[in-house]
């Protein structure tokens, strides 16, 4: 496999997307501590970016929440002023959700949620509502997470549309919060199990 024969991070960046969209977890969960193992010695923000996000997409066992915390910090501290900072702060949201940090999650979002791109207001929104969720109040996240279905039905693009575009990857992530959201909040058989079909 290539990627065996290749071990740069945007190959691993590409594969765990496509491992999520395609269903395989147990191979997701297979490549993230090899992904956190390669590539988090690096002092790029955007790389630990990249590393946090890959590896936080799904609920991981087998990921080191505390070394994934570090790259999310990392990211946000040294990435302050480029232009992809909203997606170091949803990465840093996300992790801090993850490790049960939830206030500080909830924080971030309050932050992010500043910024009207579509990508940021969805993962930024999934963040919200489940953190809001396990928090106790359950009507703010059922309201977040309304506002989150209608970024992802809305905003971004549709998959019959056979063109995601070079967001592909927040695409994918998009969807899979949403799915775990809406599993959480709604219950396991009101998920958004449709997203990985065209519908065509």
């Amino acid at each position: 496999m290539a990627i065996e024969l290749r071990p740069r991070l945007q190959l691993y960046h590409a594969l765990a997307a496509l491992l999520v969209a395609e269903n395989e977890i147990d191979a997701y969960r297979k490549l993230c501590p090899e992904i956190i193992a390669r590539f988090a010695g690096t002092t790029n923000a955007s790389a630990a970016d990249i590393i946090v996000k890959d590896c936080l997409i799904l609920p991981s066992p087998g990921v080191d929440l505390e070394r994934i915390a570090v790259l999310a910090e990392y990211a946000v501290t040294r990435g302050k002023g480029e232009s992809p900072y909203t997606f170091y702060l949803c990465s840093k949201a996300l992790a801090d959700y993850r490790r049960g940090k939830l206030q500080e999650a909830l924080a971030l979002t309050s932050v992010i949620l500043k910024d009207p791109f579509s990508y940021t207001q969805a993962e930024g929104s999934a963040v919200r509502a489940m953190s809001q969720f396990r928090m106790g109040e359950t009507a703010e996240a059922r309201a977040t997470l309304a506002s989150l279905e209608i970024i992802v039905q809305k905003k971004l693009p549709a998959l019959r549309s056979h063109n995601l575009g070079g967001d592909w990857r927040d695409w994918i992530i998009s969807h899979a919060l949403l799915e775990e959201a809406k599993s959480m909040i709604q219950g396991p058989t009101s998920t958004n199990i449709d997203w990985r079909k065209s519908n065509e």
